[in-house]
């Protein structure tokens, strides 16, 4: 997909090899999916889903991972991303601490309900439907998140990397919480709104590449992290397309060595802080 697409197109949910940047004044998003290698081997499709919604100083994010044992997982994980972000701009709200938490606590409910309503549809349990879910709210510099399972969300505000919202990756391996089980209210992690020049939400495919552990605690990997960044920056301020770049990058050698899952990447980028070409 070709240039920027126009403001007012207001939802993307993209499963797999496709690419996307919303353009405008306030906010540049681009991001990619990819099939791991394990379901290239396999013959199925990717599990992995993000949706992106907004216009002006509002933008919805939500990314999402299929669990690879639901026979619907990408099914589950399309419409938990198309339905929280719906359920974000559906709401006027500010991103401040009361207001944001509650719109995002909004959003996983109402993602939970439409994918527990086709369960229903399809005469399977919500089970087989399972994701984790990734929810970010953007408005006015800040981000505010919501995290149930695995992936990872890195922020940077002048120059300085942090991680958002780390991974949970559950008591046992290969096992994290998922939007659809009964006590995913105690699962939900909230991040209180953070000002972000620039953010990159992720899969757990992606983590490899995103994040080391130091000391039990995860810590972002600056040698990855910032020539992304700076690459994705510049190519946005020189009015190019980084959603192809992206996709190249995900489905290269070296970031399948890191994981054969999944994987998406998706990175906001404003164009008003200070390091931006733009800027």
């Amino acid at each position: 997909m070709d240039g920027a697409l126009s403001r007012s197109e207001t939802l993307m949910s993209i499963p797999e090899g496709s690419d996307i940047k919303k353009n405008n004044r306030l906010l540049w998003i681009t991001g990619a999916s990819v099939k791991g290698r394990r379901h290239e081997q396999s013959g199925q499709p990717c599990q992995d889903a993000f949706a992106i919604s907004g216009e002006g100083e509002r933008w919805g994010v939500a990314v999402a991972d299929g669990v690879g044992s639901a026979t619907h997982a990408e099914t589950g994980a399309s419409i938990a991303v198309n339905k929280a972000v719906q359920s974000l701009l559906s709401r006027e709200q500010n991103c401040t601490e009361s207001q944001g938490e509650d719109l995002i606590r909004y959003a996983f409910l109402q993602a939970r309900e439409a994918v527990v309503t086709e369960a229903r549809a399809k005469g399977v349990s919500p089970s087989e439907l399972a994701s984790t879910l990734i929810v970010g709210y953007f408005k006015a510099g800040k981000i505010c998140i919501g995290h149930i399972g695995d992936g990872i969300v890195v922020g940077v505000k002048s120059g300085e990397l942090k991680i958002l919202s780390s991974p949970d990756t559950g008591e046992y391996a290969n096992e994290t919480a998922c939007l659809v089980e009964n006590n995913w209210e105690d699962n939900l992690r909230i991040i209180q709104p953070t000002e972000i020049d620039q953010c990159i939400i992720a899969t757990d495919g992606c983590q490899g590449a995103l994040a080391i552990r130091k000391g039990g605690k995860f810590q972002p990997y600056e040698p990855f992290i910032l020539p992304l960044l700076s690459f994705i920056s510049r190519k946005l301020g020189e009015h190019g397309n980084p959603d192809s770049d992206i996709a190249g990058l995900l489905a290269s050698q070296r970031m399948q060595e890191f994981s054969g899952d999944d994987k998406t990447l998706v990175v906001l980028v404003n164009p008003h802080h200070p390091d931006h070409p733009e800027g």
